[in-house]
């Protein structure tokens, strides 16, 4: 054996770590994709529904024009 075996299969165990992760990462990614969603709605928890994020925005949406002082432009 010669003196930079060692280096060889580190390098090459980095190698096939880092391509791992990448495929698993182009995975998640293309499910998105074909699934149109984001990773919250892909992720969340389906009992919960779409409905409730919508009401959560409109109610902080109310919020902040309680807030402000002037007109809404």
């Amino acid at each position: 054996m010669f003196r930079g075996a060692p280096f060889i299969f580190l390098a090459v165990v980095m190698d096939a770590a880092l391509a791992a992760s990448v495929a698993g990462f182009l995975i998640m990614h293309t499910q998105l994709l074909a699934a149109n969603c984001t990773t919250i709605e892909m992720y969340d928890d389906k009992s919960s529904g779409t409905q409730s994020l919508q009401l959560n925005r409109m109610q902080s949406d109310v919020d902040k024009m309680k807030q402000q002082a002037g007109p809404v432009w």
